[in-house]
């Protein structure tokens, strides 16, 4: 018992299809044309068969984007950024279509009110601006002792 286990679309090979079309002729047209025939009424047997329009078609042919299309799909062309993190870095152009790594400034466009909002300062850690309030009140002093607030311990 012999079976073919190939896949059934690489059987497939380009076929030529022949699909017919029809037009309608006036009843004067087919009348001097054809004549009246017996047995037929003039709108019945106006629709003939007037030519063949010759097409070439792919075994996928008319499936478009949808299933058909889905199986072709091996490669990725899209990975993790290191920088924003997103699936966003094109691995052909070596670009982030989210943050525009490996350019300096960050990628940001001022019609997207919203994505500006996802982005801006304040949604990540700020790991330097987080203290910076702080460290204003006291004048940027660095390296001394704060002094007691308490009387109890100002006396001791």
């Amino acid at each position: 018992m012999d079976r073919d286990i190939r896949s059934p679309l690489s059987q497939v090979k380009l076929t030529r299809i022949l699909i017919p079309f029809q037009y309608q002729i006036s009843n004067e047209e087919e009348d001097r044309q054809f004549g009246t025939r017996p047995g037929c009424s003039s709108s019945a047997c106006a629709y003939g068969i007037v030519g063949l329009i010759d097409l070439k078609w792919k075994h996928n042919m008319g499936l478009g984007k949808g299933t058909g299309s889905f199986g072709k799909r091996r490669n990725k062309t899209h990975t993790l950024c290191v920088r924003c993190g997103r699936r966003s870095f094109h691995l052909q152009k070596s670009r982030c279509s989210a943050c525009a790594f490996p350019a300096a400034r960050v990628r940001k466009y001022n019609w997207s009110e919203k994505a500006i909002r996802r982005k801006t300062t304040g949604t990540g850690r700020m790991r330097y601006l987080r203290h910076l309030p702080r460290r204003f009140k006291s004048n940027f002093r660095e390296g001394t002792q704060a002094a007691p607030r308490n009387k109890g311990a100002a006396a001791a």
